[in-house]
Formats: structure tokens, C-alpha cells, sequence
């Protein structure tokens, strides 16, 4: 989507998409994008695919993509739409399996709601130990995994614990999660800066396209080490020097 009105919106924080000087990724190529954290609303999911010159192409210039959002927000009138608009397509792995054939690059949340439901102003857990599977499409279509992740994003509103045990119970059981928040003056954010660094791309080689899992085991290893580096380099520069990443 391209518009001044996502260019006034995003600049109020900012947010900012933050690359290497010498990255340089090749728009010939195809690429998961892994993006951490979710936050309680994936708030930097606004940063792909609305400001889209001022943003994407900026940092991934002659990159073409999908973002991968929960399929209930495709049951919602006019959330669709804005969705569709804004270059998502459902999460499924049917789906995600066909953009990569398609030879368009993917944007994921792998700690999906279950990591929605842990976020906490201030601190920076993850849901991953468990979370393999955009590794493995990443190993089956060859295509490269690129970290990235949002700092800020889990200090624009306040996550309350009322009934949390029920709703944590309502994520494992339904996989639907209801996050109780408010922001500065009611759902408005807090005004904090969204600095989204980015990672090298990792290479995932596989010969066949038919990964082992314990090919998936080895490359999820390495993503989740060179996330931490990743984390690591930029705290102290994006404001958040005594921050420690979790990773359940």
C-alpha cells in the first residue's frame, strides 16, 4: 500500500527498517523472513506492506513477498480487505509452500500466539524452541532464512494478567489468543521508537528438497544462534542495553 497518511503514521514512532550496509540480497533469490517478537499485536507487521517504498523497498529493494497472518483475520470484513491490500496471505504451510514455488520470498511470525500471549512490557521472550517448520520450508524450496527483529515492539502497550491462565489454556487448546492491553490513552501506543534490525541471510542447502529432521534440527540451531548474535549487537544501540533475550 502506498500512502502518505502509513508515512505520518510510522514516522510518530518511528518505526524503522534497520539492514547491514552490505547486505545486499539478491531479488533473483527467495527468502524467509523471520520476524521476532510477535507482540501482543504483531504491531510491525505494519511495517511490511504499507509504507511499502518507505520500508520495504528501501531495505529489500527488487524483493518480492507475502506475509504470513493467522487465517481467522480472513473471516473478518474489512480486515481482509486490508490484509489482501497489504500483501498477506494465510498462514498455512499449503500456502506458504506455494508462494516459495511461486518464487516470491515469505514473512513469518514463527512464535505465533503462543508468544503473543507471553509478551510483556519490557521483556523479550520467545516461543521457539519448539518452532521448526519455516525452517523446513526454508530447507525444501532452498531458499535463505533471514533474521530480524523488532525492538520496541513489546513496549507499546501493556499486557494485563487478568485470566491469563484461562487464556493460555484457550491457545493451547483452541490456538486463539485474547490479549488484554491498553496503551497510553486507551489502545493508542506508546510512543516508542520500532527499530526492526536485520540479520544475514543463512543458507539452507538441501540436496533433494527433502530435509531429515535432522537437517531441520541443524539449521534451527544455527538460525536461533546467529538470532541471539543478532539480538545481541544492536540491544545496547536500539535502547534496550540491559535486555536479555529468552527463548522457550
Amino acid at each position: 500500500m502506498r500512502s502518505k497518511l502509513w508515512s505520518l503514521l510510522f514516522s510518530w514512532f518511528p518505526v524503522t527498517i534497520e539492514t547491514p550496509a552490505d547486505l545486499k540480497l539478491d531479488g533473483g533469490k527467495i527468502y524467509v523472513f523471520a520476524v521476532h517478537p510477535h507482540g501482543v499485536l504483531a504491531f510491525n507487521r505494519a511495517a511490511f506492506g504499507f509504507d511499502i517504498d518507505t520500508l520495504w523497498n528501501a531495505a529489500f529493494p527488487g524483493v518480492d513477498f507475502r506475509v504470513l497472518t493467522a487465517t481467522a483475520a480472513f473471516y473478518v470484513p474489512i480486515i481482509r480487505e486490508l490484509w489482501l491490500w497489504s500483501y498477506c496471505v494465510d498462514a498455512s504451510k499449503r500456502t506458504a509452500r506455494r508462494v516459495l514455488a511461486a518464487r516470491k520470498s515469505i514473512l513469518v511470525y514463527p512464535g505465533g500466539e503462543r508468544e503473543q500471549i507471553l509478551t510483556r512490557r519490557g521483556e523479550h521472550v520467545l516461543y521457539l524452541s519448539k518452532r521448526k517448520g519455516f525452517v523446513k520450508i526454508a530447507l525444501e524450496h532452498g531458499a535463505e532464512l533471514v533474521p530480524m527483529y523488532a525492538f520496541g515492539d513489546t513496549d507499546l502497550f501493556e499486557h494485563h494478567a487478568f485470566l491469563l491462565g484461562f487464556r493460555k489454556w484457550l491457545v493451547r487448546t483452541l490456538g486463539v489468543a485474547i490479549p488484554l492491553i491498553t496503551g497510553s490513552v486507551g489502545l493508542l501506543p506508546h510512543r516508542r521508537p520500532v527499530r526492526i534490525v536485520v540479520g544475514a541471510p543463512l543458507p539452507c542447502p538441501c540436496a533433494d528438497g527433502c530435509p531429515t529432521q535432522k537437517d531441520v534440527d541443524a539449521a534451527h540451531a544455527a538460525y536461533v544462534a546467529a538470532l541471539r548474535a543478532l539480538f545481541d549487537a544492536h540491544k545496547a544501540r536500539c535502547g534496550h542495553a540491559a535486555a536479555e533475550l529468552v527463548i522457550t
